[in-house]
């Protein structure tokens, strides 16, 4: 999975969309109004879906911005990068 998170804000939406994923948009609700907590079973479960995941994140995601890995996917280095549709829209190449 093509990551570029030498910004750090990649890997922070990365997680918080698998936490939505995982609790719904209720529990986001209540996660964040103290009704859900932290160490709920369902935030567990998006912290090791998030964990697993990075065991297929490129090696290199650290030296990469956001669009730096999306011009890898573009040129075939990677295989998935997870907030690429609305560029790759606006792009002259299709994948």
């Amino acid at each position: 999975m093509g990551v570029g998170d030498s910004g750090i804000w990649a890997s922070a939406q990365l997680f918080e969309n698998t936490l939505l994923g995982v609790v719904g948009p209720k529990g986001w609700t209540d996660l964040f109004s103290g009704t859900m907590q932290w160490d709920d079973a369902k935030v567990k479960e998006a912290m090791k879906l998030f964990a697993k995941m990075q065991d297929y994140v490129n090696p290199d995601h650290s030296a990469l911005s956001w669009d730096q890995a999306i011009q890898a996917l573009m040129e075939g280095r990677v295989h998935l990068v997870p907030w690429v549709i609305g560029p790759m829209a606006n792009s002259s190449r299709v994948v």
